[in-house]
């Protein structure tokens, strides 16, 4: 009988894969993920040219992911190393594996520079290579594919700037390159992403405003900026966003106002810490009904404390005002909140204001239980 597909996932299988594979030629489908298997992936895997998914995930597999014998498999779609100890780096052959759809190797000691060559790749939907050692630039190519969908390259040794090609790539949902070293600014071309849902550049260098056009982003879930150089405003597209849920524009050198259209969105996650946001925090911030988390802390805002509408607030649990130059007192309505009040009707725990009485007077009064920490 033929053997087209051994799945033996998560069995807690111990060893090695034996070379004996390589004598089922009519195999198609080789799953293993989730085990406990070690050492390198045998050559003779290359034998098996009817094969469309390798999936070695979550094991101790080691040597190169591309062994000897993986471009004679030109039928694959789906490659699948991620967590395992791989090493070496993804050669410029990878286009001779033309109906690849997945390459996903992320977690591995993968090295080296992306291919160019994988521009090819016309039919690659995502592409995971997060926390390895993949240097050099984003390639141009890699974004080529006119049906991918998911990038993340997040927490890399790579530098350069996002390439002009990434703006192009309409059909990205998500698109994650955290932590990689990369500097440059957004382009505007960035509001071509429409069916992005995640946007994750954060602890980058990247530098300039943000732009206007990220207000097409409609289908966004989760926007993280944090740990970066942008300047300027924050728009007031982000009102636009009405799929928006998770905001971090943390840790960078924004400027201006808050705009009231920001808190239009659905928010659940807002962080704005540590900016040099000016100006009063708009009587609107209390309008997402599930907000959550509210940081503005570390900035420069003035004014007091606008006092929430009545049902609102109701799922919040972390309000940071602290570190600003706000006045007056805290909104009796806001201590109502805190999860411990008589009588409440939140879940605040957490309620930071800059109410320290030493040196007095403090800047903003807090009565007695309310705030969680005076600074």
């Amino acid at each position: 009988a033929e053997v087209v597909a051994l799945n033996l996932d998560m069995n807690n299988l111990t060893g090695f894969l034996p070379p004996e594979i390589g004598q089922l030629l009519d195999l198609r489908d080789i799953r293993v993920f989730l085990n406990n298997l070690s050492g390198p992936i045998p050559p003779e895997v290359g034998f098996l040219t009817e094969l469309t998914i390798l999936d070695f995930e979550d094991n101790s597999f080691e040597g190169p992911l591309f062994f000897d014998g993986i471009f004679n498999l030109v039928n694959l779609q789906s490659l699948r190393g991620s967590n395992n100890d791989f090493d070496g780096d993804i050669p410029d052959d990878i286009a001779m594996l033309t109906n690849l759809q997945e390459l996903w190797a992320a977690n591995t000691g993968l090295s080296g520079p992306i291919p160019e060559e994988i521009g090819q790749l016309e039919d690659l939907v995502s592409v995971l290579l997060y926390e390895t050692e993949v240097s050099g630039s984003l390639p141009e190519g890699l974004f080529a594919s006119p049906v991918l969908e998911w990038v993340d390259i997040s927490n890399t040794t790579l530098g350069g700037n996002i390439p002009a090609s990434a703006y192009g790539a309409t059909t990205l949902q998500q698109l994650i390159l955290g932590s990689s070293g990369l500097g440059g600014t957004l382009a505007t071309e960035i509001g071509q992403l429409t069916e992005v849902m995640t946007l994750w550049l954060a602890n980058n260098d990247l530098e300039g405003p943000i732009p206007e056009e990220i207000g097409n982003l409609v289908n966004m879930d989760t926007l993280l900026l944090n740990d970066n150089n942008f300047n300027g405003p924050i728009p007031t597209t982000m009102g636009l966003l009405s799929s928006l849920s998770y905001v971090d524009f943390s840790n960078n050198n924004l400027t201006s106002t808050i705009p009231p259209e920001l808190f239009d969105a659905p928010l659940t996650i807002a962080y704005l810490s540590n900016n040099t946001l000016t100006g009063p925090i708009p009587p609107e911030y209390d309008t997402p009904p599930n907000i959550r988390d509210l940081f503005l802390d570390g900035n420069a805002l003035t004014g007091q404390i606008p006092v929430p509408s009545a049902g609102s607030f109701l799922s919040l649990e972390e309000l940071l005002l602290n570190d600003n130059d706000l006045t007056g007192n805290v909104p009796t309505e806001l201590c109502d909140l805190r999860d411990d009040a008589p009588g409440g009707s939140g879940v605040l725990e957490s309620l930071h204001v800059d109410c320290a009485a030493d040196p007095p007077p403090p800047e903003v009064f807090c009565i007695a239980g309310c705030c969680t920490k005076c600074t």
